[in-house]
């Protein structure tokens, strides 16, 4: 997947969810870009570990590849070693929402370009890239960017 650099790039690719500013998500730009797609395995919900996910709100040209990342990532471990390390853990996608470094901004989340994987292995803030091997390599491969720093995140886009 070619991902764009920089704000230019992404909004030309996946759009503006808030064309006007007012800091709400446009209708239009949603019912236009984005898509329900089905996980290839339930995984678990980050901030409630009993409960399951197994459907994800994103951008429609990224979906298939998250998905097709995990099912990749699943399959070269099995669904067991990944629920037994508990390296299932859904943070999320889609969420319309500021940066949390820079409030000026849109987070990635905003376009359903982003997700969150993992998070407590790889809180934000943490050096240390905790993030199983198998899913980071599963997702690069796809042309995400893991940020630095931020190691349950994985963004189509760079540069921003």
């Amino acid at each position: 997947m070619d991902i764009p650099f920089g704000l230019t790039e992404i909004e030309s690719k996946y759009g503006r969810p808030d064309h006007d500013g007012d800091g709400i998500c446009d209708i239009r730009w949603m019912a236009t870009n984005l898509r329900i797609f089905l996980l290839p395995y339930p995984m678990r919900i980050s901030w409630k570990p009993k409960q399951f996910v197994s459907k994800i709100q994103a951008h429609k040209l990224v979906g298939d590849a998250i998905c097709d990342a995990l099912e990749e990532a699943f399959k070269k471990v099995t669904v067991d070693l990944m629920r037994n390390n508990r390296w299932d853990y859904w943070g999320g996608c889609f969420n319309f929402r500021r940066n949390k470094h820079d409030p000026k901004k849109l987070s990635t989340h905003s376009w359903g370009i982003a997700v969150d994987l993992n998070p407590h292995l790889c809180p934000m803030g943490n050096e240390k890239d905790n993030q199983p091997r198998e899913i980071s390599e599963a997702f690069m491969e796809r042309g995400f960017y893991w940020v630095p720093g931020d190691w349950m995140h994985a963004q189509a886009c760079k540069g921003y």
